[in-house]
């Protein structure tokens, strides 16, 4: 698709009415979204089309970590980009690389004027379970290694015993909860343990058991 300017290939990508699928299911609010690896299979054979580049680079600005979106039209070398805070839990790499998936994944929808997300108006901490209060909220974001898993369900998700299982490699290898999040969410777009298919529990169990800390 010949386009002159970075104006023209980005009004020929809307044109295209890109359509995401929410694949995702946030644990603390219940609803769906696009996860970032569904998100970018979705979003760039569409903008490689319209001779757009996506680059996303983490940088520093005034010392607070951040993330850069940048679409670059490839024929002319124009370019739009915006920058904004990494919004981290801790300071560590593992939330680092947590802050960092989701940043990418809303500031890419923004800058091209997508939307995946449901509305969660209304969803405050104020309405949330009893159990999500500060001083059990690790709790209610993840069951504990002896709570109940949910039913079955035709996805065919972990047993109960699979997620025991994952939270003793969890505890024997020694990572946190913000950690193991992440590392389900790379491999199954969710950061549930009762959300994990069965077809993906061993390869996050190796993912888990293989973690090491960023030098």
């Amino acid at each position: 698709m010949a386009t002159t300017t970075l104006t023209q290939s980005l009004l020929a990508f809307q044109a295209e009415g890109v359509k995401l699928q929410k694949n995702a299911i946030n644990p603390h609010f219940k609803n769906r979204y696009i996860g970032l690896d569904s998100l970018m299979a979705d979003v760039l054979p569409v903008l490689n089309k319209c001779g757009l580049v996506v680059l996303q680079m983490p940088c520093s600005v005034d010392g607070v970590p951040s993330l850069t979106t940048r679409i670059v039209h490839g024929a002319s070398g124009e370019a739009v980009e915006s920058t904004m805070p990494l919004m981290l839990t801790k300071q560590d790499p593992q939330s680092m690389g947590a802050a960092l998936t989701y940043a990418r994944r809303y500031a890419l929808m923004a800058v091209l004027g997508l939307v995946a997300d449901e509305d969660t108006d209304g969803h405050t901490p104020a309405r949330r379970s009893a159990g999500a209060s500060a001083g059990n909220a690790g709790a209610a974001r993840e069951a504990p290694a002896g709570g109940a898993a949910p039913a079955p369900t035709a996805d065919g998700y972990a047993t109960e015993a699979q997620r025991k299982r994952l939270f003793a490699i969890k505890k024997s290898v020694g990572i946190g909860d913000a950690e193991l999040r992440s590392i389900i969410a790379e491999h199954t777009g969710q950061e549930s343990t009762a959300q994990i298919p069965k077809s993906k529990y061993e390869a996050v169990c190796a993912a888990v058991e293989s973690w090491t800390p960023f030098e």
